[in-house]
């Protein structure tokens, strides 16, 4: 019985079975599906990462260089988290122009708030650093209408008000965020710098080394506050203090942190001077050239001064022609440009209304790329000439007359050396 069971269950089956034609046509058409959806499947489009807190922006691996060896499809990406990458890199290279440019547009694509809030803050340093602090004022009060008592925004505007000279506006600002926040360290670094800046060195020590025992897990921070107590005691007198003080915070500093190694190599240079080991100073300078790029020939010249070596002050000076600005050169759209970082007190410059921050472009009508262009045609210059300066300030150029001086006479009032002539 179970023989013939199977054998009618074998017809059974065999009855219900597809002929094998359409069994084979229906198998074609699977492959067929198969291959259609697959090749379907690669030509869609990568699918891009977000910005969101899970997915890391795209390209947010690559250097700087890669960056510029990138297809200009690439380079001029589509989504905000890739602007918001390419502006964090553009302002590590100093290219404050560029930085700006990308966290604009990643600010105006959308990005999630902690991105947002980093990219309006750097957005705000980059017009900073360009000299535009009125622009840097106007994005850090934007970013507090965003995100009120944000301490960042608040110390950006703070620092932009006192690179303005408005140094009332700055220390109320730098209250405001301290009663907020007492133990904000860079409000402590950055009210004792503007104190400093006031002369009185009481209080900006006091900030000083009120920042110095809560940085210790900071060694940039913690640098600056060493380099800003030094300053004070140089200028109080206690150079032997000061010394110590410049030399902790070189050893302190980050390898990275060249203003901070820049900083402290020059008043390491003043100190040894004031304590009469000028051979050593000088040799400091050069580190400090090192350490960072700017124009020593205005150090030089108050170290050889201070030494008595007249032959060396013109040297550094260009004999007679002096107009009383330090400079540092950075990029801004791939250019390197004269970023006006100090101005000497009673100085030509100074005079004439030059300010730090500004960016000199031209001399005479005539374009400069490098120190040299500019030095040449002021070094050669007697006393009394009038030499016509053309300074970007805030996006906008204009022209200053500056009547160039005697750099001897003028070297003498500078206030460095006033502590060394005591």
């Amino acid at each position: 019985m179970r023989f013939v069971k199977e054998q009618n269950e074998s017809k059974i089956s065999k009855i219900l079975q597809p002929p094998r034609l359409t069994l084979y046509v229906h198998r074609v058409f699977f492959v067929l599906f198969i291959i259609i959806f697959l090749w379907i499947s690669s030509c869609a489009p990568t699918p891009i990462a977000s910005n969101g807190t899970n997915n890391p922006p795209l390209h947010s691996h690559l250097t700087p260089t890669a960056v510029n060896s990138l297809p200009h499809t690439v380079s001029n990406p589509t989504d905000a988290g890739s602007w918001f990458s390419f502006g964090k890199m553009h302002f590590k290279d100093r290219k404050y122009d560029a930085a700006a440019r990308s966290f604009r547009q990643a600010i105006k694509m959308g990005l999630a708030e902690p991105e947002e809030k980093q990219a309006r803050d750097m957005l705000g340093w980059s017009y900073y650093k360009m000299g535009e602090y009125d622009r840097a004022i106007r994005v850090f009060h934007k970013a507090l209408e965003l995100f009120p008592h944000w301490s960042k925004a608040l110390i950006g505007r703070a620092c932009a008000y006192r690179q303005k000279g408005e140094h009332e506006k700055a220390i109320a600002e730098f209250d405001r965020i301290l009663s907020l926040y007492p133990n904000n360290l860079t409000a402590l670094d950055n009210r004792g710098w503007t104190y400093y800046q006031f002369k009185d060195f009481e209080r900006a020590l006091s900030d000083f080394a009120k920042a110095e025992t809560l940085s210790r897990s900071y060694p940039a921070l913690r640098s600056n506050v060493l380099s800003g107590q030094g300053w004070c005691y140089y200028m109080n007198g206690d150079f032997k203090t000061a010394l110590v003080k410049f030399e902790e915070a070189v050893h302190t500093a980050p390898p990275n942190y060249v203003y901070g190694l820049w900083d402290a190599y020059r008043g390491m240079a003043f100190s040894s001077a004031a304590l009469g080991d000028f051979d050593s100073s000088y040799k400091l300078i050069s580190k400090a050239k090192s350490a960072m790029d700017y124009d020593p020939n205005r150090d030089l010249a108050v170290l050889h001064y201070a030494a008595g070596d007249r032959k060396g002050v013109w040297h550094y000076l260009g004999r007679t022609g002096y107009v009383g600005v330090s400079l540092q050169v950075v990029s801004i759209k791939g250019v390197e440009i004269l970023y006006v970082a100090e101005v000497d007190t009673n100085g030509p410059a100074s005079r004439a209304g030059i300010i730090p921050g500004d960016i000199i472009s031209g001399v005479e009508g005539k374009p400069v790329t490098d120190l040299d262009s500019f030095e040449k045609p002021i070094k050669s210059a007697e006393p009394g000439t009038r030499i016509n300066l053309t300074v970007s300030r805030n996006g906008v150029d204009r022209e200053f007359t500056v009547i160039i001086q005697d750099a001897t006479m003028l070297i003498a009032n500078d206030p460095l050396l006033a502590p060394i002539s005591r």
